[in-house]
């Protein structure tokens, strides 16, 4: 038995020590009695000799147990229970030595961003974030989302860098700032960092169509609803003013396509859309010419789109000529075709007042409020001949004497009709009468020539040349040789008319003059 027992008590001795190593009363009971319970008290630190670890320490303690069991009974009985509460109290220090400091888990939105000792740490990098916002010249900038501290315990070489944790916060608060946006018919087309600088460009748009307006004006307005919200954003949303100011006053381009109808030019469309004949051109780089349109050909149209349009009403008032009237009166000492003036026209002057509405500078609307003449206008006097005039002359040659070309009455002689001046003469005509050449002479022209109708010319030589137009028809070719008094074409009435007759002209080195000089 005394062997036996020698042999079991470094076991107990292990048994109690690992229990101690556990936190465990190494008796199996708690201080005073009861159940087990954690061992030792709270509170009491004691360091394990170093580089030792509880289990090979409690080994060590057991073995040397053994090999004094043989000594006497009261060194039995006194060693292994100071031995025991040394350990438990060197164990349960060891206990708590070991575990890490406090710290904690930094939290945003559900979301783990890192660890920091001390809560202040996050506080200040939120402080600094803040104060680099307000000095970009946002006011009251503070975070979207809220920061949560959750308490854990970690070591220096968990904790994470200020850097990191500073560059996390940045990505997952979401700042926001005061700022104050434009908005036009329900859109925001810019974001400031102050209310000045956004009804500053509302201004500068109106500025920008009053500029040189003349007159009194009555009311300036938006078409679209214009206004400066305030409102929380990011300050990274923030617009450049240079380019919002862009937008509202000019827009993005926008393509429309135009579908060429009868009589329409390069000009005619491109004044009709408010631009230039070059930007429809470069909007069309197929067309080479002004003059080459189809009716029914489709070309695009390219036009700003602003979103701003600015309403402007005001009262002008215009000095605008009464233009003069022009009287004519018969005189029998004139021939046929002839007129003289015998008092010249004076245009009159009156002050016109309207109301003009305009949209971002284009007349939409024009209301004439009142009219004022200050001064008559003086009529123009034309005498014109009755005396009647001969016919065809007869074939006789001579320089520069010219032959009628038709028999008939004149209609209209050369001079001015009313303001318009008459280049030639108008002899009445059936349709397809002959039509002789005046003179001996090379044909140079035979042509559809816009008001002339269809025309041919004569070239005589020594600078002198004859036209005939409004023909039905043309009998000669050019480069054809023709004698004085030979059919070379027909009574019509192309180009612009009232009815069938000849005009015909008397050009001197390529100007027309008074075919009555060289008629006979």
């Amino acid at each position: 038995m005394a062997d036996g027992s020698h042999h079991e008590r470094p076991k107990q001795v292990a048994d109690r020590l690992m229990r101690a190593a556990a936190g465990e009363d190494p008796q199996g009971k708690a201080p005073g009695g009861g159940k087990k319970g954690r061992w030792p008290a709270p509170g009491w630190v004691v360091k394990l000799p170093a580089g030792r670890d509880v289990a090979g320490w409690v080994r060590l303690r057991a073995i040397r147990w053994h090999l004094v069991a043989g000594r006497t009974a009261k060194r039995k009985i006194i060693f292994p229970a100071v031995l025991a509460a040394g350990l438990a109290i060197t164990v349960g220090g060891a206990y708590v030595y070991l575990l890490p400091p406090p710290a904690y888990v930094v939290m945003v939105d559900g979301q783990r961003l890192g660890i920091v000792a001390d809560p202040e740490t996050v506080n200040q990098l939120l402080a600094q974030a803040s104060q680099k916002i307000g000095d970009a010249g946002w006011e009251k900038a503070k975070a979207a989302k809220e920061v949560k501290f959750v308490p854990t315990r970690a070591r220096a070489g968990e904790l994470t860098p200020a850097e990191r944790l500073q560059q996390a916060l940045g990505e997952k608060l979401d700042w926001q700032v005061q700022s104050y946006s434009l908005v036009v018919n329900g859109k925001t087309v810019g974001i400031f960092q102050d209310e000045a600088t956004a009804t500053g460009l509302l201004a500068v748009v109106k500025d920008h169509y009053l500029q040189g307006k003349q007159g009194q004006v009555q009311a300036v307005a938006f078409v679209e609803k214009a206004k400066v919200v305030p409102q929380l954003v990011s300050p990274w949303q923030a617009s450049d003013p240079e380019e919002t100011k862009a937008l509202l006053l000019y827009g993005r381009s926008r393509k429309e396509t135009y579908v060429v109808a009868e009589g329409d030019s390069l000009w005619s469309i491109a004044r009709a859309n408010g631009l230039t004949v070059e930007e429809l051109q470069t909007a069309n780089p197929q067309l080479e010419a002004a003059d080459r349109l189809v009716i029914g050909q489709e070309i695009s149209l390219v036009k700003l789109d602003p979103l701003l349009h600015v309403k402007i009403t005001r009262e002008v008032e215009k000095a605008e000529a009464i233009p003069y009237p022009t009287q004519v009166k018969d005189d029998s000492s004139l021939y046929r075709g002839q007129e003289k003036v015998r008092q010249q026209g004076v245009d009159g002057e009156k002050i016109l007042r309207y109301r003009l509405v305009e949209n971002n500078g284009v007349p939409v609307e024009k209301q004439l409020l009142e009219e004022k003449v200050v001064r008559e206008p003086v009529p123009k006097i034309v005498a014109r001949g009755t005396r009647a005039t001969v016919t065809l002359a007869s074939r006789g040659s001579g320089s520069g004497v010219l032959a009628w070309p038709l028999s008939g009455r004149i209609n209209s002689g050369y001079g001015y009709r009313g303001r318009e001046f008459h280049t030639g003469i108008d002899i009445d005509g059936a349709p397809g009468d002959p039509v002789r050449a005046a003179g001996a002479g090379t044909v140079i022209v035979v042509a559809w020539n816009g008001g002339y109708g269809r025309e041919i010319i004569v070239d005589h030589g020594n600078g002198l040349a004859t036209r005939y137009a409004h023909l039905s028809a043309a009998k000669v070719r050019v480069g054809d040789s023709v004698a004085r008094g030979e059919v070379i074409g027909a009574v019509g009435s192309t180009g612009r008319t009232t009815g069938p007759h000849l005009h015909f002209e008397v050009l001197v080195n390529g100007g027309p003059t008074n075919p009555f000089n060289y008629l006979r």
